[in-house]
């Protein structure tokens, strides 16, 4: 998908998020207001239950003294039966209905404790009614006492009637107010909506097109660039060539004056020991026997200095050369099968690994795209590193392991040692040539790890380590896998590095 598409791509996606977006908010708060519409037609509900059950309870007590009074004055066997189960299973239940409001609790139980009275006083004028004292009943109904309690009852019930109309009017003015909001919000999203579409329509078809010449001037700076760094890329690799014929050149011409220069030590030196030889049969004094001694002594150890520095000058040519080469050497690639490889290695270090006391182990390692003699001098390098530099105060163990992250991925080999190990500042100049830290533990010019990492580049990997004082060192390395090598068979990205 090319970065043009990608952002019209996305774009598309954002006219579709947009509005799908603020549908989710407004359903949000949409839902928020069905859930406050149907709490308050819940309550709304509910002051109506609480003032028709306040007015069956006030019935039913009316109800329940007007028989009363019909019995006494009338003596009618129709009026016996009572209904004051009624009255107080009304009352509980406006006793419940009214449990959330605490001032209508009370007012809801202080009828109830009223109409207890007058259920009292009825019961008392039912059992004279009973007894044939129908005399003194109506004397009782006649002192107006139950007319007072029906009173107080009524009173009651009015102040609980008030309450809950003053809520229900309340109540119902919330729920108007909810459902008009409610209104609003409709009318307000569908205007909102169509909105926000006709905006990002207008944006996406006025940004399309700026954005596709934008795309398209981006492409051809970046032709441009890319043909630039090939061109970089190149006049590299010519320069980083003449460099290393440079260093190839210079160390050769060196090496003649070198060879001539160690030659006329060697014969210095023998001049020097033919002229002791003569010198020891003269009849010389004293003094100038001891003078000559003394240039002779003089003599022998500047000409060993000498030959030392050459020796050594002489190593560093050889180490310049090995280093200009591996630049240059044309690898042959192919499937390197690295078992194999290590095994060969080892097999030939395997008078020094016995000298040196030590035990190499090799895991099942994965066969890599790359050249057979680069990956056994990389191998070769790294184990001879290993070996040189082991603790003497424990037993040595060198581990060559591998191991991929993902099928297709760079193989990444590693070979661990529990020797000296390596300081962490010392680290970051590991792999620079003629750098060492240990040079009185193992001969050397410290070329060995430059060497790796040049291979191992030239393979278009990577090498690293992980190190401790005192603790050993582990070097990993990534090598192409074999497979990855099929696929780009003749392909010279290998040389990249090169």
């Amino acid at each position: 998908m090319t970065p043009a598409v990608n952002s019209i791509f996305k774009k598309g996606l954002l006219l579709i998020a947009a509005p799908l977006v603020f549908q989710a908010i407004f359903l949000s708060v949409l839902l928020r207001n069905e859930r406050e519409n149907a709490e308050a037609e819940r309550w709304a509900l509910h002051t109506r239950q609480v003032i028709s059950q306040a007015e069956i309870a006030m019935r039913l007590l009316v109800q329940e003294s007007s028989r009363v009074r019909g019995l006494v004055l009338t003596g009618n066997p129709l009026f016996a039966e009572g209904s004051r189960r009624r009255v107080r299973i009304a009352g509980k239940e406006l006793l419940r209905l009214v449990a959330d409001n605490p001032s209508q609790q009370r007012r809801v139980e202080a009828f109830l404790a009223t109409s207890a009275e007058l259920e009292t006083w009825v019961s008392g004028l039912e059992a004279l009614v009973r007894e044939g004292r129908t005399a003194e009943a109506r004397n009782r109904i006649q002192g107006l006492r139950g007319e007072r309690l029906l009173r107080e009852a009524e009173m009651e019930i009015d102040a609980v009637l008030a309450a809950e109309q003053r809520l229900d009017r309340e109540r119902l003015d919330s729920l108007q107010r909810i459902r008009s909001r409610q209104r609003w919000l409709l009318l307000g999203s569908a205007v909102t909506a169509a909105g926000i579409a006709v905006f990002l329509a207008w944006v996406f078809a006025r940004s399309i097109s700026s954005r596709l010449e934008i795309e398209q001037r981006l492409k051809s700076e970046l032709e441009r660039h890319a043909a630039d760094l090939g061109l970089a890329n190149e006049d590299l690799r010519f320069k980083t060539q003449e460099i290393e014929t440079f260093v190839y050149s210079v160390s050769h011409d060196l090496r003649s004056p070198l060879v001539n220069l160690q030659g006329f030590s060697r014969e210095l030196e023998q001049s020097c020991k033919d002229l002791r030889q003569a010198l020891g049969k003269a009849e010389l004094s004293q003094e100038l026997r001891r003078r000559l001694d003394a240039v002779d002594r003089d003599m022998l150890e500047s000409v060993r200095y000498i030959l030392t520095a050459v020796s050594r000058l002489g190593n560093i040519i050889d180490a310049l050369l090995r280093l200009s080469r591996a630049g240059r050497v044309d690898y042959q690639w192919q499937r390197v099968e690295v078992s194999a490889v290590v095994r060969r290695v080892i097999d030939a270090m395997h008078g020094t690994i016995e000298a040196k006391g030590a035990q190499v182990t090799a895991g099942d390692l994965p066969p890599a795209w790359g050249d057979p003699t680069a990956v056994e001098q990389i191998f070769g390098n790294l184990l001879s590193n290993a070996l040189n530099y082991l603790d003497p105060g424990r037993p040595g163990r060198i581990e060559i392991g591998a191991g991929s992250e993902a099928p297709g991925a760079p193989v990444t080999y590693w070979v661990r040692d529990n020797g000296l190990g390596i300081p962490e500042p010392y680290q970051a100049k590991l792999f620079v040539a003629f750098q060492r830290l240990h040079g009185d533990i193992a001969p050397g010019e410290g070329i060995g790890l430059a060497l790796v990492r040049r291979m191992v580049e030239r393979h278009g990997g990577k090498i690293r380590v992980e190190s401790r004082d005192g603790s050993g060192t582990t070097f990993f390395l990534t090598l192409p896998p074999a497979e990855e090598g099929r696929m780009n068979a003749g392909d010279p990205i290998h040389e990249k590095n090169a």
